[in-house]
């Protein structure tokens, strides 16, 4: 399947990052950082559940243990692809009053290639 064609050409080079107007959002901008949340603290309780077809539930418990202690030291930051994407601006920008940040690939996988 092609993507559809974009009069912008940097649609599909960039990533976008949907944020509230929080002072910690806003001194993050001003200082060019990137907020990345501990996967361990995420506000979903399944962004850390894993099942694994084939295995029994006793056998998917113990990975989600594993998976539990692993996420303790794993860090994560999300973005879309879309950046009027309604349901994560309405729910990430408080309602649609915060921002929607864009970041270009080739950057962002600079950044990580970096301090990796």
């Amino acid at each position: 399947m092609s993507k559809p064609k974009s009069k912008n050409k940097n649609y599909y080079s960039n990533l976008y990052k949907f944020k509230s107007t929080s002072e910690t959002n806003i001194n993050c901008l001003k200082e060019n950082q990137l907020w990345i949340s501990n996967v361990y603290k995420m506000n979903d309780p399944n962004d850390l559940s894993v099942y694994i077809d084939g295995l029994s539930e006793e056998e998917n418990d113990k990975g989600l243990d594993y998976l539990k202690v692993l996420g303790k030291n794993l860090f994560i930051a999300s973005f879309c692809t879309k950046f009027d994407n309604k349901r994560l601006w309405n729910y990430y920008s408080d309602g649609f009053t915060g921002m929607v940040l864009s970041y270009r690939k080739s950057d962002l996988k600079k950044v990580i290639t970096e301090q990796c």
